[in-house]
């Protein structure tokens, strides 16, 4: 999570790739922390897992919680994949070769001005992603804190 949001304070130029090519390794990072998150917690011996009682109705309020967290790490896995492939599609907006020398304002080809735009769009999207994984852990831990001593004494990481 951190290096996405140091990625998305960086400048953004127009016509430059540097700025999409962090974010596109940021999002690469954090996907993958988060399917080892979600693997982690719902696995057999998970917490998340470990916090179902076997003789609970599935309406139950902490089963019910488990049920919509593991719906989070699903739609948070969605959101980073889609986001991902924005930020493909603003890099090949972007011109191959951008000259230094010339200066940005003098570039007004709309190409490159969609581009742009995409990646304030994405630059916006990636900090609602954000947001949503920090509200997720603030959920989880929340949870994993009123459950008996086994459940939240599991170690997690994420981003």
């Amino acid at each position: 999570m951190a290096q996405l949001s140091w990625s998305l304070d960086q400048p953004m130029l127009l016509g430059e790739r540097e700025w999409v090519a962090r974010v596109t390794r940021a999002l690469a990072h954090l996907a993958k922390a988060l399917k080892q998150h979600a693997e982690a917690m719902e696995s057999p011996d998970g917490a998340l897992t470990r916090l179902i009682d076997p003789s609970e109705l599935p309406f139950m309020s902490r089963t019910t919680e488990v049920a919509q967290l593991r719906k989070q790490h699903e739609e948070l896995h969605c959101q980073t994949k889609e986001l991902s492939s924005r930020v493909c599609k603003a890099l090949y907006m972007l011109p191959k070769r951008f000259h230094r020398s010339v200066p940005h304002l003098l570039l007004d080809e709309p190409q490159q001005y969609r581009a742009f735009k995409a990646m304030g769009t994405v630059a916006r999207r990636a900090r609602q992603l954000l947001c949503a994984v920090q509200e997720h852990r603030n959920h989880e831990d929340a949870l994993l804190e009123a459950a008996p001593a086994p459940a939240a004494s599991t170690t997690r990481q994420v981003g």
